[in-house]
């Protein structure tokens, strides 16, 4: 009902807005109602995902990293294996749900340097051996109980090691204390300052006749200096990253300004933010009261 309500709204079928996605029971399992909800949505005919297995080293895998990181790659194999023959799907695509058990406190973790590792293993596995699709969790992925160097040094790891591993997707952003999931707007925004650097990284850097720049260093000469040159103005914003978060002074300039750390800057922007009006909604209100109609039936019948 939601999905032709939608479907009346924007346009297309109740299908492309209703979807399922049931999650893998490690070790090798796909539970009895997991398959109920796979299966009753796929004779609804509304299309339904597995998501990837997120074995626990320790827990619900081998404590070892070669013996999880086995152990995922064929649980990932059989779950494209159902995938293809339900859904057609036929791309053979690897996660890194990986986890780390903590043997004191029972906690689920994937910010661990073992996680790095596993990354970096199973993209080169990915690559090499499978030929598949490999996309790794970046951001998010910290188990800092509020925006910290905890949480920006792991997100950091498991980024980097992910680049390094050919995953280009970069989400999550704004979780602290993953395994609960708190969004926290202030990391939210950090988080951002973080991808621009990181895109940075990515997008690498030209090397021909005009970023040599040999005729402007014979221009230039012993003892000169570039900042007045035109080729400094025309290329400074595209060849260096422009933080707005991060310190751009000295430490004595820093504390002239205000002393602000990256968080004060973040926790303004948030207030901003804030000030400013809602965005326009983009569903009309009557669509909108007829969404809550069905969800509050469906509260009655589950109640």
């Amino acid at each position: 009902e939601m999905g032709e309500v939608m479907a009346d709204h924007f346009g297309g079928t109740p299908g492309d807005y209703i979807c399922g996605d049931v999650e893998f029971l490690s070790p090798f399992k796909f539970g009895r109602e997991e398959a109920l909800i796979f299966m009753g949505l796929r004779e609804k005919g509304f299309n339904c995902g597995i998501g990837g297995p997120m074995p626990m080293a320790g827990a619900t895998g081998p404590v070892t990293l070669a013996g999880i990181l086995t152990q995922h790659i064929a649980e990932t194999l059989f779950r494209s294996i159902v995938t293809r023959v339900m859904n057609n799907f036929k791309i053979l695509a690897f996660g890194s749900g990986f986890g780390i058990m903590d043997m004191q406190t029972g906690y689920f973790s994937r910010s661990r340097p073992e996680n790095a590792l596993l990354h970096l293993a199973l993209g080169q596995i990915v690559h090499k051996v499978y030929h598949g699709h490999f996309r790794g969790h970046t951001f998010g992925l910290n188990d800092a109980p509020c925006p910290s160097l905890e949480a920006g040094f792991q997100n950091a790891m498991n980024v980097f090691t992910g680049l390094l591993a050919g995953n280009r997707h970069m989400g999550a952003m704004g979780v602290i204390c993953q395994t609960t999931s708190v969004i926290s707007s202030l990391q939210l925004i950090l988080d951002n300052e973080c991808v621009g650097m990181v895109k940075r990284f990515m997008r690498n850097f030209e090397i021909n006749e005009e970023t040599i720049a040999f005729d402007v260093v014979k221009e230039v000469g012993p003892g000169g200096n570039f900042l007045e040159q035109m080729h400094t103005a025309e290329h400074f914003r595209n060849e260096h990253w422009q933080p707005s978060l991060f310190n751009r002074k000295t430490y004595h300039g820093w504390l002239q300004s205000g002393g602000m750390t990256d968080l004060d800057k973040a926790r303004d922007i948030y207030y901003e933010i804030m000030k400013k009006d809602d965005p326009e909604p983009k569903i009309d209100e009557a669509s909108e009261k007829e969404l809550m109609r069905i969800i509050r039936k469906a509260e009655t019948k589950i109640l």
